[in-house]
């Protein structure tokens, strides 16, 4: 029972407080109601009264017409001209600002218009007889104002209309002037609400929303309908009804106001009368303004509220509250002490100048190893630790690690490895520590036999790398001396053939001389220049792979570069009949190179292909040119139709002494070379695969990179 009554109170505290928030919500909301139709009645005073003053500025100015004896005359003279009515209706169109000014006759007919000049949209000739502001006041003989779409230039206006009588006092037809509004409607264009002007169908001919424009509030009768399309007020439109829903939405201070919906969004709506005219302006204001005040109104009531309930309550709990805590701190001393006194780890507690308060069994064993008194034994009698900078040892965040681990320092028994951690504890009194200590002693048994472990691995490790690197020198070794095998015999029969045939050559012309053949011997001893010209070759070429020579860096056009490359070996081209085509790029490409190696470079391409398109009928080679100025890069490909390269031979391509020609016919240098080239002047050499042969591309920086 004494648990169920708090709770019925505080129920019943609940309900008043929210039933006193309800209520204030609903007076607030009729409030800002009633306040917004005061504020819209005086808005629309506003609107109302230049509306009519725009209105009462133009209504007398067809009467001027309809009494001018020119236009009198107009309409019971026949033979009288309509230029003259019409330029001075033009002349009162220009001075006082309407829009058209015009003269019907009996029959609707337009006799005369300050449009007449216009021949597209000129009123002249027009039959208007459909239209109420000719039919009410020819038969009434009463003005008549009147808002509708021209049906001669689709342009909405008001048109004002007044009876011309003749000199007996008949009427013999009408006066109108036609005003745009469209001046005074650009005025209403609010952030906060929207103004409308409806007539006597309800049907919206004002709207500061364009989109409203031509619609009727409320149901519109079926008489309304066939009214306005005879008299073709809105051509083009078909009147739909703009409110989704409407309703009467119930205040607390005045009766219910009315509201609707208006493309999914609630506003509030409050017309008044138009005097003369027969109009209503209509002030819609949405109705989330006055919910959102509301929503803020009821939310600081309910803070307020709350924060005055939790001030009661808070004051009716404190005391309670105060007991409670000194009770529960109390507890938690005792269940700290007791935690201690059985915790399976050592615990000691201690005051702010290490001096022992209190431990468990377990700390007891560990420092002790006995039972003994530990009255006026300081920390540092136990512990090897420094307790005047203790700051540096406390445990001051969960994340990080504050373990410790050390040897206690205790006489009666061996030394035991501990680990151990020191923080503050708040449940007990000021300057009060806490010490945990574990035995570590297995585990750093365990950590010796690891270490143990660990030596041995290394230095089997070691050994047997030892003998890897061993094995693997004498395999190096050997490789060297089967390369250098295989350089020595293609040496040896690159040079002894050229040896051979020379020593043959030396042979003949000994044997002219014998004979005294002198006619023949200079040609015989020309011979000799190819020969030495070839073994040339072969050094020189095994001396650019032996040697590094100086890096020269010179500018050059890569353009003017292949172009002289393709003409030295013109001669080669010819005898194997290979056709080259090549592109170069419209960008005039400069690179950092040495002419003499870029020829070799390209030379060595242009022979391999030629050598692999032997035994092609039709030999070509393509080679191609372009930039990449994002990159600034300058990419050179050279492809051939030979059938391209196997795969197992691609891999070891730019290998030295590598070649899949016949001893005598190449020393497998020549893509070696090449390679190691493009790679002193920091470019990249690929070999590709195509349908048609092998392509190479080599990619080297451009000396302009701003191209």
């Amino acid at each position: 029972m004494n648990t169920v009554k708090p709770i019925r109170n505080y129920i019943k505290q609940i309900a008043f407080i929210t039933f006193a928030i309800i209520a204030s919500g609903l007076i607030f909301h009729s409030y800002l109601i009633k306040k917004t139709i005061a504020d819209n009645h005086n808005a629309v005073i506003a609107y109302e009264q230049s509306l009519i003053s725009v209105i009462d500025k133009y209504k007398y100015l067809p009467e001027i017409i309809a009494a001018d004896p020119l236009t009198v005359q107009l309409l019971t003279q026949k033979s009288t001209s309509y230029f003259n009515a019409s330029d001075k209706l033009a002349f009162i169109k220009l001075t006082s600002g309407v829009d058209v000014a015009y003269v019907m006759d009996e029959q609707g007919n337009v006799v005369a218009t300050s449009n007449y000049a216009n021949k597209q949209q000129s009123f002249l000739g027009n039959n208007y007889h459909f239209r109420p502001y000719f039919s009410e006041t020819i038969k009434h003989g009463t003005q008549q104002y009147y808002y509708a779409i021209g049906a001669t230039t689709f342009i909405p206006g008001l048109f004002i209309s007044a009876p011309i009588y003749s000199a007996d006092n008949q009427r013999i037809g009408v006066a109108v002037v036609k005003l745009s509004l469209s001046k005074w409607e650009s005025d209403w264009e609010l952030p906060q609400a929207n103004v409308a002007v409806v007539n006597s169908d309800n049907i919206v001919i004002l709207s500061s929303n364009d989109h409203w424009r031509y619609k009727t509030f409320g149901t519109i009768t079926e008489p309304s309908k066939q009214k306005v399309a005879y008299e073709q007020q809105f051509p083009g439109q078909k009147p739909q009804e703009l409110m989704e829903k409407s309703f009467y939405l119930p205040t607390v201070f005045d009766s219910a106001q009315l509201a609707g919906f208006i493309d999914g969004d609630l506003y509030l709506i409050s017309d008044f009368d138009l005097r003369d005219v027969h109009w209503k302006v209509l002030y819609i204001t949405p109705h989330n303004n006055i919910k959102n005040q509301t929503l803020l109104f009821l939310v600081v009531v309910s803070l307020l509220a709350m924060m005055t309930s939790i001030i009661v309550h808070n004051r009716r709990e404190i005391q309670a509250a105060q007991e409670h805590q000194r009770e529960l701190k109390q507890r938690r001393n005792e269940e700290l002490q007791s935690i201690i006194d059985n915790i399976h780890i050592g615990v000691l507690s201690m005051d702010s100048h290490g001096n022992l308060v209190s431990l468990n069994k377990h700390a007891q064993y560990l420092l002790f190893g006995e039972e003994k008194s530990f009255e006026q034994i300081n920390i540092t009698d136990l512990l090897p630790i420094d307790f005047a900078n203790i700051d540096n040892l406390l445990l001051n965040e969960i994340s990080v690690a504050a373990y410790h681990e050390t040897e206690t320092l205790s006489r009666t028994q061996k030394q035991i490895p501990v680990m151990f951690a020191v923080c503050q504890v708040d449940t007990l009194d000021n300057g009060k520590l806490l010490m945990t200590l574990i035995n570590i002693e297995r585990r750093k048994k365990a950590e010796n036999d690891l270490k143990s472990v660990n030596l041995n691995l290394e230095r089997i490790i070691s050994d047997r790398t030892e003998r890897l690197q061993k094995v693997q020198k004498r395999l190096i070794q050997k490789n060297k001396t089967v390369a250098l095998g295989n350089m020595a015999a293609t040496i040896v029969h690159e040079l002894s053939q050229p040896l051979t045939a020379m020593k043959s050559l030396i042979g003949v012309i000994n044997a002219k001389f014998g004979n005294e053949d002198w006619n023949t011997l200079p040609t015989t001893i020309g011979r000799l220049n190819p020969i030495a010209d070839n073994m040339s070759s072969i050094l020189s070429l095994l001396k650019n792979f032996s040697y590094q020579d100086k890096n020269t860096h010179d500018i050059n056009s890569i353009s003017q570069l292949l172009e002289s490359t393709l003409k030295n070996t013109q001669e080669l081209l010819s005898d194997n009949q290979v056709d080259v085509l090549l592109t170069n790029d419209e960008f005039l490409a400069l690179v950092s190179i040495n002419g003499l190696k870029f020829d070799i470079v390209i030379n060595n391409l242009v022979r391999n292909s030629v050598d692999a398109l032997a035994n092609k009928a039709d030999k070509r080679i393509w080679i191609d040119t372009r930039v990449d100025v994002q990159k600034h890069l300058v990419q050179i490909t050279l492809e051939d139709n030979a059938g391209g390269i196997p795969e197992e031979i691609k891999v070891n391509l730019f290998n030295p002494y590598f070649t899949t020609k016949e001893v005598g016919k190449g020393l497998g240098l020549g893509l070696a070379i090449t390679y190691e080239i493009i790679q002193e002047y920091r470019g990249h050499i690929t070999v590709t695969n195509t349908e048609q042969g092998a392509k190479f591309e080599i990619q080297l920086p451009l000396m302009n990179p701003s191209l």
